[in-house]
């Protein structure tokens, strides 16, 4: 690709988080108008395997002849602060209108990718909050349902969360082997859903069903609205109970 094409951009994408290795390449209108972000991801050489990479690791690596360039606000989709960046690198069209670019996290430094044109963000925001003193396997699963939201993987989100109703309902002593139905109903019957939070609990049930029974696409509403209810059960159960100190035996 020749790169005195009008209308060339130059974008700079990560290609090995945990190796700190940048690769830059030359794309011209017609190539980033077409690409959706699964075919950058190959050309850049990313494997399928990519997990989103801590936080800490840009620390230690120097991002090579950055720009300052036009300010841009978000929550950063790798530490999940609200920033102001300006340093990175601007897709810009043959009037150098900015299209797009990679924007660089003051605190963190991890590169947040907008599309060309389109300006979404990539890695997106997850959706929900930390949760402290939850087990690492259940912490795994929630961090997975949150890291679903940001991408628009919804039906995912919400397959992940009744997996995570079920294992929830077993670390608090239900049998294993039951139905889904069933260990919601058993954390309702428990007391480890409020009072008023019948209607939840119907709710949950339905949308678990769906997900893993009918062929119907989740929308953003139904993963959000399962992260809120499991995001409560977390804080009820494990959050809570250790922000008092426990009593010495007298």
């Amino acid at each position: 690709m020749s790169e005195s094409r009008e209308g060339r951009f130059i974008v700079m994408f990560l290609r090995s988080c945990l190796h700190q290795t940048f690769w830059g390449f030359v794309l011209d209108l017609e190539d980033l108008q077409a690409i959706k972000y699964g075919s950058l991801v190959s050309i850049v050489g990313i494997p399928s395997s990519f997990q989103m990479p801590n936080p800490g690791n840009f620390r230690s690596a120097q991002w090579r002849n950055t720009d300052t360039i036009q300010s841009r606000s978000f929550i950063c989709g790798y530490c999940g602060d609200k920033i102001s960046s300006e340093k990175g690198y601007l897709i810009v069209d043959a009037h150098s209108t900015p299209r797009g670019g990679i924007y660089l996290c003051p605190g963190c430094f991890g590169p947040t990718f907008f599309t060309p044109f389109e300006w979404n963000q990539i890695p997106g925001t997850s959706f929900g909050n930390t949760v402290a003193h939850v087990p690492n396997e259940l912490n795994q699963l929630y961090q997975e349902a949150r890291s679903c939201t940001s991408n628009a993987n919804y039906t995912a989100s919400v397959l992940v969360c009744r997996k995570m109703l079920m294992n929830i309902a077993v670390e608090q002593k239900a049998a294993e082997g039951l139905k889904f139905i069933e260990y919601v109903d058993y954390l309702s019957e428990k007391g480890f859903v409020p009072p008023n939070g019948k209607q939840w609990v119907d709710h949950i049930r339905k949308k678990g069903n769906e997900a893993n029974h009918e062929i119907a696409l989740m929308k953003d509403k139904d993963a959000k609205e399962l992260i809120i209810f499991i995001e409560m059960l977390l804080k009820f159960i494990y959050e809570f109970p250790n922000l008092i100190p426990q009593q010495q035996p007298g």
